[in-house]
Parts: C-alpha cells; sequence; structure tokens
C-alpha cells in the first residue's frame, strides 16, 4: 500500500552525495513503478537520482509538502476552480443566449416565407435577365449569321461567275464599240485618202486632156530623144489608145517625128498651154497601165 517513495539526504559534500549517482541507485528509481520523489542535498546539488526521478524538491520539506499537502488550501482550489467554472458557463449561456436573440431577429428566422419571397424575386429578375440576354445573344448571332451568309452568297462561285461574266460583256460591249469606232474612223480616213488618190490619179489626169505614150519596151516615154525612128508607140488617152509609128521629120535632123496612127481613136490634140510632165525620179507611177 505505498502511495510513494522519498529519497532524501541533507546536505554534504560531493563524495557524500555520490552514492546517488551511482548507476545502480538511477535504474532502480527509474524502474520503480511506485512514484519516487528526490530530494539531495541543497538546491544548488544535482545528482542523477534527482535527474530520474518523477519529482524534484529543493529541500526535504518542500518534498514533504508536495507529497502531503494542506487539505483545507486543496479544498480552496477546489471551490475556485468550481467558481471558475460556473462563471464560464454562466458566461458561455449568456453568449448562447444572446445568440439566440440575435438569430430570432433575423427576418430569414422569425418570417421564413418572407426570405423565401426575397430569394424568389431575386430569382425572378435574375431569370429575366437571363431571357433578355439570351434573346440579344440569339439576335446578334442572327445578325452575324445573315451578314456571313450575305458574304457567302457574294463569294459563292455562281455568283462570282455571273459577275465576272456580266463584266466580261461590258467589256466586250465596250471594246465592240472601241472597234467599230476605229473602223468607222479607218474607213473614213480611207475614204478620204480614196477621194484623194481619186483626184490626184493618173486616170484624172487623163480624163483633164492629158496623154501618155510609151515605146516598144513599155516605158513612158518624157523627150523625142527617147523614141528612134520605125518604133511602135501607144499613146494612152482617157478613153481608149493609139498606136503610132515614129517617122523622120524632114523639119530637122535628129528630130523624129510621129506618123502613121492607128489605134481606136483619133489622134489626141494637144492643148494649149500644156506642159509636159516632169521627170520622175521615183518609181515610174504608169506602171500601173
Amino acid at each position: 500500500n505505498v502511495q510513494a517513495i522519498l529519497v532524501t539526504r541533507g546536505g554534504g559534500s560531493l563524495e557524500d552525495l555520490w552514492a546517488f549517482n551511482e548507476m545502480a541507485v538511477a535504474q532502480a528509481i527509474r524502474d520503480s513503478r511506485i512514484p519516487v520523489v528526490a530530494a539531495i542535498g541543497h538546491e544548488t546539488d544535482v545528482t542523477l537520482a534527482e535527474l530520474v526521478a518523477d519529482l524534484r524538491a529543493a529541500t526535504p520539506t518542500q518534498a514533504v509538502m508536495h507529497m502531503v499537502p494542506d487539505h483545507a488550501a486543496i479544498d480552496q482550489q477546489l471551490a475556485a476552480c468550481w467558481g471558475s467554472i460556473r462563471a464560464a458557463l454562466r458566461e458561455g449561456i449568456r453568449l448562447v443566449a444572446s445568440d439566440l436573440e440575435g438569430l430570432a431577429r433575423r427576418p430569414a428566422l422569425r418570417d421564413p416565407r418572407a426570405a423565401l419571397q426575397s430569394y424568389r424575386e431575386r430569382t425572378d429578375a435574375l431569370a429575366r435577365t437571363l431571357r433578355a440576354s439570351a434573346r440579344a445573344r440569339l439576335m446578334r448571332s442572327e445578325r452575324c449569321l445573315h451578314l456571313a451568309t450575305a458574304r457567302l452568297e457574294r463569294h459563292r462561285p455562281a455568283a462570282v461567275h455571273a459577275r465576272r461574266e456580266e463584266r466580261l460583256r461590258a467589256l466586250e460591249a465596250r471594246l465592240g464599240r472601241s472597234v467599230s469606232e476605229r473602223i468607222a474612223r479607218a474607213g473614213d480616213a480611207v475614204d478620204a485618202l480614196h477621194r484623194e488618190l481619186h483626184a490626184v490619179g493618173p486616170m484624172q489626169v487623163l480624163a483633164r486632156g492629158f496623154s501618155v505614150t510609151t515605146g516598144p519596151d513599155g516605158r513612158v516615154l518624157r523627150s523625142a530623144r527617147d523614141a528612134s525612128p520605125g518604133d511602135e508607140l501607144v499613146t494612152r488617152l482617157a478613153e481608149s489608145s493609139l498606136r503610132s509609128r515614129v517617122v523622120v521629120d524632114a523639119q530637122g535632123p535628129g528630130q523624129p517625128k510621129q506618123s502613121s496612127s492607128q489605134g481606136h481613136a483619133p489622134p489626141a490634140r494637144r492643148q494649149p498651154g500644156k506642159r509636159r510632165p516632169s521627170p520622175a525620179t521615183d518609181r515610174d507611177q504608169m506602171d500601173l497601165f
């Protein structure tokens, strides 16, 4: 029935206290199942037995006080602890009551239907906002879809081909008009050149009473010295031609004379003031005949 073991000794020298530093003593105190209180030497002395003991006291008297406390003091401590517990309980109950009163004053707990009505109104407002946002989003999506459809229709191969074909037709019509205008202008220019050429052509010269005489070799005679006696000459008139042969003129030596005319018309008479055409330096225009 031993409840505690007190290991103690009064003050002494280090040699007097050395027994409490033995390993066997320290091991016994450590292995003891009964609580051990150590109070060895003075307060400044420290031994291994004190270090392994369950409780260390500075003096033997203090060790006895720890082992046999005052019942009156314990009663006072218990009373103080019980008072503290009751005060804590009352404060906790008061705080809980205050919290309950605060919760009771809240609208949600005082009238749950009102709180539900408030949430219902907020839910309805959110639903209306969501529906409006969905409709607006749907309208924007439809507009985007219409724009994309129109753009796709414009870029559709058939539409592009139709626009290009229309553009090509317009260019073709414009080109046709331009070509027609160019042809018309060129025709007018050709007609003007034809009229000028007709006005200055050899036939028009012949129509005004002039004639052209060619030798046996077909070259145009521009001087009497170009013909020899006996040459057969051809004189071209406006309507027909005459053939004649060259004879010697008795009026002067070396001057040939045209005689024995033959042809389809009488010999042309030289008009007064008629000038002999000047020799050509380029290609003979009368080669056209």
